[in-house]
């Protein structure tokens, strides 16, 4: 028997599967290596000793804030990933395009 030839929407559905995995493979990768970044590398050296200049009240205000947002964003990205969007790639990548451009 000769082989079948390929729907149009087979190769539409190859190209849509691997568009999506693309999306999530940036998105999960850059989140993953920012948390393990900020939280293994940044918080244990930047992190600690803010906290103790914190306690004998020599800080300063904006590093604390950048620190914080440093924080915060990674875990709230991946948080509303994955309640919201993890079953839409194209939204993934509008977030990660978001936070990278800002």
């Amino acid at each position: 028997m000769p082989p079948q030839p390929v729907s149009p929407t087979a190769r539409i559905g190859l190209w849509r599967r691997c568009f999506n995995w693309l999306c999530y493979s940036i998105f999960w990768g850059w989140n993953l290596g920012s948390l393990l970044l900020i939280y293994l590398g940044l918080f244990p050296l930047v992190g600690i000793a803010l906290l103790l200049a914190m306690g004998e009240d020599i800080f300063n205000l904006e590093l604390l804030l950048t620190f914080l947002l440093l924080l915060v964003v990674p875990v709230a990205s991946t948080l509303w990933a994955l309640r919201r969007g993890n079953h839409q790639p194209g939204r993934l990548m509008q977030l990660f395009l978001v936070w990278r451009h800002r």
